[in-house]
């Protein structure tokens, strides 16, 4: 089974390949761009055995396609101020850039 352990955005992700992940939105990324992420902690491969940094791979970067931007769930936020008669919800969604690793 081969996998990565990738940083963005001061968050690490189990990274495997040919699959998607939702990362913190990336401006000015567009779709079909690729982004080069060079902060790789630790690499496996069933062949080779796992490779670890100290913090970092010195030689590892990983090229990730941007499938599209998202928006995430919608979080609400009630705001009460007891005995004023005072009620707001607010609601917040998060940004998020869908990116995809093909082979590393």
């Amino acid at each position: 089974m081969k996998y990565l352990i990738l940083s963005t955005s001061g968050k690490q992700t189990v990274i495997k390949p040919n699959q998607w992940y939702d990362i913190n939105f990336i401006k000015g990324a567009e779709k079909g761009d690729f982004l080069v992420f060079s902060r790789v902690f630790l690499y496996r491969d069933d062949r080779r055995g796992a490779q670890i940094g100290k913090p970092l791979l010195c030689s590892g970067s990983l090229i990730g396609e941007v499938v599209q931007h998202i928006k995430g769930k919608k979080l609400l936020v009630l705001k009460t101020k007891p005995k004023k008669n005072y009620t707001r919800t607010l609601g917040h969604r998060n940004k998020y850039t869908r990116v995809q690793f093909s082979t590393f």
